[in-house]
């Protein structure tokens, strides 16, 4: 076998899509066995969940520590069968802690949190790869991060009456997953913020905690490199959409959409000109932001 395959990470993936499948066969056995009582199933299915999520984390920090590709044409890839696992998490979720006497907030709020985690890995932003190499993984996979953000946002709709519980929390990692710059993917999830927001005000007949979170959880994450002019304008034109065709929120959307994208832009010139060694510049963007 050659040695620079087996020192570039491939074994320990290999190794990890073993214990995967492993699990998923478990899995696939606990979803259908009719004879459970709910107190087992929930039991096998929060080791499923916990399980899962370890492989996963592992097989990240191996990404993170590897020279290596993660997405290949040739080798098999963790991601592949990691997205089947998830797949089949958000199905039992459906199916069996959803209702309002099994719903259960801890294993929602630990899919919503895997899943994210999994579109936002470095290994599947293609926009870092060549062109000739995303051209290859596209057309072999596709783009995973749409495959597992639609389905984020499909779930947060499943929630029905159950979304209150998630808000203010569940804002900063969907305010992640909005901001990985593929367009479609931005224009299916933004709307998830309009949701939060009424869904709070028919709550509180506010959307303060969604607005306060929102603001922090954007400021740390522009300062940390994501968000560009096109979510900008994106954000601004789904969101003043949905507002203005709603008969409480159109004033007070408006005025907070106005205030985030203000907000946005000055994050946004204050990151650029901190590159700018013209002093006068830096001062007059913190300034403008403060």
């Amino acid at each position: 076998m050659d040695d620079g395959w087996m020192h570039d990470g491939w074994m320990d993936r290999l190794i990890d899509i073993q214990k995967m499948v492993q699990f998923l066969s478990s899995f696939w056995r606990l979803n259908y066995r009719k004879d459970k009582k709910g107190t087992d199933l929930m039991s096998e299915f929060r080791y499923f969940k916990a399980q899962t999520w370890r492989i996963y984390s592992s097989g990240v920090r191996r990404d993170a520590s590897s020279k290596a590709t993660v997405m290949s044409s040739k080798q098999p890839t963790f991601e592949i069968v990691f997205l089947r696992a998830i797949n089949q998490y958000a199905d039992m979720l459906n199916k069996k802690f959803l209702d309002q006497a099994n719903f259960e907030l801890q294993l929602w709020n630990n899919y919503f949190h895997l899943a994210v985690a999994f579109l936002t890995q470095e290994s599947l932003q293609l926009e870092n790869f060549s062109s000739a190499k995303r051209a290859k993984i596209l057309n072999k996979y596709g783009d995973m991060r749409r495959q597992i953000g639609f389905e984020i946002r499909d779930m947060w709709y499943n929630l029905g009456q159950h979304k209150i519980k998630f808000i203010p929390e569940m804002v900063g990692p969907i305010l992640e997953m909005t901001l990985i710059p593929e367009t479609e993917l931005r224009k299916a999830t933004i709307p998830i913020f309009f949701d939060m927001m009424q869904c709070e005000f028919h709550s509180t007949r506010s959307f303060q905690r969604f607005e306060n979170e929102i603001i922090t959880k954007l400021d740390h994450e522009v300062e940390g490199g994501r968000g560009d002019e096109q979510y900008k304008v994106l954000f601004d034109k789904i969101l003043l959409e949905h507002c203005r065709k709603h008969k409480y929120l159109a004033k007070s959307g408006e005025t907070f959409v106005k205030l985030v994208v203000r907000l946005m832009e000055r994050l946004l010139d204050y990151r650029t000109i901190m590159h700018d060694e013209n002093k006068e510049n830096r001062m007059s963007c913190t300034v403008n932001v403060l």
